[in-house]
């Protein structure tokens, strides 16, 4: 039969809802004397007591980490299982973050399971105790270290590809310092990480397929105008309108982000999903930020959509393109591009702003993951998966 003191304690955790804040154990006379400090809100109990299954529940108490990686102390159901995970997650030597590397290049593991969706699960604290992808987050902990910094590897290399664009580093130097200052700021990674992908007003992880896709069809589309040889300045400028306005779409998400972050960084509340048109004036109004959109126009992203364009091409004259509301009785250009400057503005787009957005927001995530992963939080975090 269970004692009063113990029924009282259970149901203060587990009924009221109370945390435990501190728990202390003194043995007098041979007998032990527990006293733990439980808190809600701003009440706070104190509870004492010598009966043994009180002694018992609070001795297997351990510190482990909560959603967002607020430490908390818990019972825990197996304490021989959770000293061995303890000794497992220490590697002194990077021994077994090496031997982990190998297996991964070997092929001998390969993940069942999508890695980063369920990172995000635990730390937000977003998944039940029936979750089956949850535990190997414990058990792969080394391999999955391994598999963001061979990730990291990769990515750096992709973008190096980039940095002789003259434009580039430039871009990439201001989107780096907004993204760090917004999200690498404070000591908790798994806060920092969390605000970051709270913050994203898209799908990063689902991004990362576009992205592929639509590089493949602009490059597919270039491919196949290169092989015609001579091609008209008008049809040429067509297609380059096309590839202008996918880049724009993709570059929107990322712009839209980083106003986000802007307003963190000044304490104010951010507001996404703003219009194209408010995105790209918020950005001009930046002193920080007014270069990253001079090559981009809303009004040419939202050709054939709200606004036609019209190619005025003659041999041995200045091309132009002019940007035409025909959505009135009388249509009305309102803004025209020589060919030189429309070429100008795409080149700048697609070899230096759109991968500096992209390369930038993907190792902000990536490194920010990888400050989670060798965290003591997280390492606490795996230390409570399954001793609930």
């Amino acid at each position: 039969m269970k004692s009063e003191d113990f029924v009282e304690l259970m149901e203060l955790v587990y009924i009221k809802r109370f945390e435990i804040a501190d728990y202390r154990i003194t043995v007098q006379g041979g007998r032990e004397t527990v006293s733990i400090t439980l808190r809600r809100a701003n009440e706070s109990i104190i509870l004492e007591s010598k009966e043994p299954d009180f002694c018992s529940w609070v001795a297997s108490l351990q510190k482990i980490a909560g959603p967002n990686g607020k430490p908390i102390i818990t019972a825990i159901r197996d304490s021989r299982r959770y000293f061995d995970d303890v000794t497992f997650l220490i590697d002194k030597d990077n021994r077994k973050l090496k031997e982990a590397r190998t297996r991964l290049r070997s092929g001998s593991v390969v993940f069942d399971f999508e890695v980063n969706e369920t990172m995000d699960r635990l730390l937000s604290g977003k998944h039940t105790k029936h979750d089956q992808d949850i535990p190997k987050l414990k058990l792969l902990y080394y391999e999955i270290l391994a598999f963001q910094l061979m990730e990291g590897s990769n990515l750096l290399q992709a973008r190096r590809l980039f940095e002789k664009n003259p434009h580039f580093p430039a871009y990439a130097d201001v989107i780096w310092s907004i993204l760090r200052r917004a999200f690498i700021s404070g000591s908790n990674p798994i806060g920092q990480y969390n605000m970051f992908r709270r913050s994203l007003t898209f799908d990063l992880q689902f991004m990362h397929g576009q992205v592929e896709s639509q590089l493949r069809n602009i490059n597919d589309q270039f491919r196949m105008l290169s092989t015609r040889g001579g091609i008209n300045g008008d049809i040429g400028v067509g297609h380059l309108l096309d590839v202008y306005r996918r880049l724009a779409e993709l570059c929107y998400s990322f712009l839209d982000t980083l106003l986000v972050a802007i307003d963190l960084m000044n304490n104010k509340k951010p507001k996404g999903h703003l219009p194209y048109w408010d995105v790209v004036r918020r950005l001009r109004e930046n002193r920080e930020t007014l270069m990253l959109v001079i090559c981009v126009d809303p009004l040419l992203r939202h050709t054939e959509s709200h606004v036609s364009t019209r190619v005025e091409y003659q041999p041995g004259k200045v091309g132009r393109i002019l940007l035409v509301d025909s959505r009135r009785k009388k249509a009305r250009t309102i803004k025209v591009y020589t060919f030189e400057e429309f070429v100008d503005m795409s080149r700048q787009l697609k070899d230096a702003l759109f991968p500096a957005l992209y390369y930038e927001f993907s190792l902000l995530e990536l490194t920010l993951r990888l400050l989670v992963c060798v965290s003591p939080e997280y390492k606490m975090m795996l230390l409570g998966i399954g001793q609930k």
